[in-house]
């Protein structure tokens, strides 16, 4: 039987050969990001693999969920014959800390007991909106078994069935939205903030996804 002589240059090409492979089949998970919101509308955002994967709550990418209540949120205003409303980071991130605030303090209210963001045109200020219409919406839903795009239709359906809540989604004073979910042990807790005006594009708008 003849011996195969490895050389220096063979062991490493078959190296580099085996991690091409193990690289090529290793699932690659996307990320939603905020410049996303520039390239899709509810109808593209409907067709992306990432909004129709199944959500592993024991690993949320937050962003992406509320991407999914933002379109879903559009897709019932197109439906109504209402323009679009544009997304901000400002309202999305009053919006999420309002239901991660909900969620750790073990309440369900538009009045908060946390000092600073009692109401939500407080929350919405300390974001960087100042002046103008301001409206919010909030909802909780059970866990289940979905993707992040039919989680997303469920909890603005519920919405929509709720006089209120339809008013502010559907209404023409408002031109921007932002949307946030948080999910707790049993339930996920959902906000919408929304205002005719933005944050100052010069104010840098970060917001902590944990």
């Amino acid at each position: 039987m003849r011996r195969v002589q490895w050389t220096k240059g063979s062991r490493y090409f078959v190296a580099l050969l085996m991690g091409i492979i193990i690289t090529a089949h290793k699932p690659v998970r996307q990320k939603w990001t905020r410049k996303m919101y520039e390239e899709h509308d509810y109808k593209s955002f409907a067709k992306l693999p990432m909004a129709n994967q199944v959500i592993d709550f024991n690993d949320i990418d937050y962003a992406l969920l509320n991407a999914a209540i933002f379109y879903a949120t559009n897709w019932q205003r197109d439906k109504h014959y209402q323009k679009p409303l544009r997304y901000s980071a400002a309202l999305e991130k009053a919006a999420f800390e309002h239901s991660k605030d909900m969620v750790q303090h073990n309440f369900f209210s538009h009045t908060s007991p946390i000092k600073g963001r009692e109401t939500h045109d407080k929350r919405i200020r300390a974001a960087g909106v100042s002046g103008g219409y301001m409206g919010e919406n909030i909802a909780y839903h059970s866990h289940v078994t979905n993707t992040y795009l039919n989680q997303a239709k469920k909890i603005v359906a519920g919405w929509m069935n709720s006089p209120g809540h339809r008013q502010n989604i559907l209404s023409s004073h408002y031109q921007y939205l932002g949307c946030g979910a948080y999910v707790g042990k049993y339930s996920t807790v959902a906000t919408q903030n929304f205002s005719d005006r933005d944050a100052p594009a010069s104010k840098e708008i970060v917001i902590d996804y944990r």
